[in-house]
């Protein structure tokens, strides 16, 4: 009885292990998902209304032009500030 409650945890240690690896992807895909379902269709009809075509998948081209202009204002104004300092930090340490 004790190896069979050993293995249960050992089972039970591997599927929290697998969950906190996978965790973030699916949370990732499920924003991204509901957010082209919110943003899809008001473009879609503003984009109809303007242009007069419709144009498949634009909330998808809209989506992922946010995302990429978070990433470089990320990186321009949070990385390279946080990077700087590091390296001054690591200027002033001394090597053994």
């Amino acid at each position: 009885m004790d190896k069979f409650r050993l293995f249960l945890k050992k089972i039970f240690r591997f599927f929290l292990q697998g969950l906190i690896l996978v965790a973030p992807a699916g949370i990732t895909i499920f924003i991204v998902y509901w957010i082209f379902e919110k943003i899809d269709g008001p473009v879609r009809h503003y984009v109809t209304q303007i242009f007069h075509i419709r144009i498949p998948g634009i909330g998808l081209v809209v989506i992922f032009t946010v995302i990429t202009l978070l990433g470089w204002v990320g990186h321009s104004f949070l990385f390279r500030p946080v990077v700087r300092v590091m390296e001054k930090f690591f200027e002033r340490t001394p090597v053994i």
